[in-house]
C-alpha cells in the first residue's frame, strides 16, 4: 500500500516526459510523410515480388501478399492522417 499523500501519488512518474511519451514527441507532418513514403516503397516492391513468376521445387519463404496488406493498410493509415494534419477531420462527429 502507498503511504504517500493523495498529491504525491498522482503526480506524473517521468514517463511522460521523456522518450517514447514525451509530450513533444507527435507525428509531425514530415515523419508522416517520411513513413508514408517508406510504406509506399515496400508496398511496391512486396507486389513485385509476389508478381514474379515462381521457381518449380523453391518455396518462398517470405509471404509477400500478406504483407502486401499490411504495407497497404499502413499507407492508408499515415494518408488519412496527412489529412487530419491538414485540418480535414476525417473521424465521425461527437468522436467514438
Amino acid at each position: 500500500m502507498d503511504h504517500r499523500p493523495a498529491a504525491t501519488r498522482l503526480q506524473p512518474t517521468g514517463l511522460e516526459t521523456t522518450g517514447v511519451f514525451a509530450s513533444d514527441a507527435s507525428m509531425t507532418m514530415p515523419v508522416t510523410l517520411a513513413l508514408l513514403a517508406l510504406f509506399l516503397a515496400a508496398f511496391g516492391f512486396a507486389s513485385w515480388r509476389a508478381g514474379r513468376p515462381t521457381q518449380f521445387g523453391k518455396v518462398r519463404m517470405i509471404p509477400w501478399t500478406p504483407l502486401i496488406i499490411v504495407f497497404a493498410v499502413a499507407a492508408l493509415m499515415m494518408l488519412v492522417h496527412v489529412v487530419n494534419l491538414l485540418g480535414i477531420e476525417t473521424g465521425r462527429p461527437g468522436g467514438y
